[in-house]
């Protein structure tokens, strides 16, 4: 239901409330026309009562919070934020049904983020070769038993887009820096 209608309704609502004499009359009339050409129900016009949710966020996660936030609520929503040093407490004005999207939404991508970016990790680490140095010999006895290790679907999945995410980096360049002491 597009907002439009919804601010209409609102706002023929209030002046079929507060109005008086004809405009009251009009605002009733045409009310029920919109309710009934759009299939409002009250419900829909006088919506949820907002107000202030408080959610506990680490302060790394400040900017993925209110990604989602904005995700969720759109341009135009009110915030407040009180850092108390690692810890950062947001509070949205939200509905009940918004809170309960918000906090949803918040964990389950938040979660899928961290999981991606182990992957990411996986294929930098080894895009810029920094493993661990290893000699010959412990590099040969490690493949030989690797190679005696069939790897699991997951396993394949995840090193095939490793091979993807690295294909899409580019390597840093790294010079050491040593001058020799005057």
């Amino acid at each position: 239901m597009p907002n439009k209608i919804i601010e209409l309704a609102k706002k023929l609502k209030t002046l079929a409330d507060r109005g008086v004499d004809g405009e009251k009359e009009n605002a009733i009339t045409m009310l029920q026309n919109l309710m009934v050409k759009h299939g409002l129900s009250m419900a829909d016009i006088e919506g949820e009562k907002r107000t202030w949710r408080r959610f506990k966020v680490l302060a790394a996660q400040d900017r993925f919070f209110l990604q989602v936030v904005a995700n969720v609520l759109g341009d135009g929503y009110k915030q407040k934020i009180k850092s108390t040093g690692q810890k950062i407490y947001l509070s949205v004005e939200v509905t009940a049904a918004e809170y309960v999207e918000l906090a949803a939404k918040y964990e389950f991508y938040w979660n899928h983020y961290q999981k991606e970016l182990e992957v990411f990790y996986l294929a930098f680490i080894q895009k810029n070769h920094l493993y661990k140095k290893e000699t010959d010999e412990a590099r040969k006895a490690r493949y030989e038993k690797e190679d005696q290790k069939e790897l699991t679907a997951e396993e394949k999945a995840m090193l095939l887009r490793m091979a993807q995410m690295m294909a899409g980096m580019e390597a840093g360049q790294f010079h050491k820096q040593l001058s020799s002491p005057k």
